[in-house]
């Protein structure tokens, strides 16, 4: 398992004994170079690259939002910079240096930078593919006649736009189907209906009797009761003829002269009733 640690005091000195191939000697600096330059370059990180427990690897990264960089031409403070990449030859092609690419760009997007840089030597022997693999693109520049690649980093704020073929998907799965398999209503939780405050609504539900059908149909209260009851009633019919509902949440728009509910026994609900 690849770790990418912070290099300390204690942990340095083993990082000297590290080397590439001798092919290699020429695309990286050696890390006994590394190490003492890292002391004088402002804004300069050192990471040391584990196998477990065993050094693998280095990577030295230069942030350049840092105050201590004198930015150059074209570059700019939202760039992460990796500065030196290297991997001992006895660890090469295990995967150590995506883990440390890995690192290196979820470092970059925590810190809000846009972009990662890097450059290689332009050799047949280089990780340039390696690189361009990776999502690194050229930039058509160079340093110190070496190949400039960048790659961009994905912000928090850059959420992809889900397509409608994706977002059908997302509904169909909130919806519960009926016995035919179709869906019939959406799981969202219920609103209150009616004006009714939630204390009001759920002690009226509590008083409902279902009919055969599992339709609510008449509301007992006090000993009345009231036929027919369903979502057209009005609340004020309600309050004139069950005075021991709660009153909370109900609307006083369109109350019945109280010559209507002289009756108390039985009062039709009218189905063209609004609130």
């Amino acid at each position: 398992m690849t770790k990418v640690v912070a290099l300390g005091a204690k942990t340095v000195v083993p990082m000297l004994d590290l080397a590439v191939r001798d092919d290699q000697d020429h695309l990286v600096a050696p890390n006994a170079v590394t190490l003492p330059q890292a002391l004088f370059e402002g804004g300069s990180e050192v990471y040391g690259i584990y196998d477990g427990s065993t050094p693998a690897g280095l990577l030295a990264l230069i942030d350049f939002a840092h105050d201590a960089v004198k930015l150059q031409t074209r570059e700019t403070r939202d760039t992460l910079y990796i500065w030196r990449l290297m991997i001992d030859a006895n660890h090469q092609g295990r995967g150590h240096g995506r883990a440390a690419l890995a690192f290196a760009a979820d470092l970059a997007q925590t810190r809000r930078r846009r972009q990662i840089a890097l450059s290689v030597v332009p050799d047949a022997a280089s990780a340039l593919p390696f690189y361009e693999a990776s999502g690194f693109a050229k930039t058509g520049r160079k340093t110190d006649g070496e190949l400039e690649l960048t790659r961009r980093v994905r912000s928090p704020e850059d959420r992809p736009i889900a397509s409608p073929v994706a977002a059908l998907g997302s509904a169909r799965s909130r919806l519960k189907p009926s016995a035919r398999g179709f869906p019939r209503r959406h799981s969202a939780p219920e609103t209150p209906h009616w004006g009714l405050s939630e204390t009001a609504l759920g002690s009226a539900r509590s008083r409902l009797k279902p009919s055969a059908k599992g339709f609510p149909r008449r509301l007992e209260l006090s000993g009345s009761k009231i036929p027919y009851f369903d979502a057209r009633t009005t609340h004020a019919t309600l309050l004139e003829n069950a005075p021991s509902l709660p009153t909370s949440g109900f609307s006083q728009k369109n109350r019945p002269p109280p010559a209507a509910c002289a009756d108390r026994q039985v009062v039709p609900c009218s189905p063209h009733m609004r609130r």
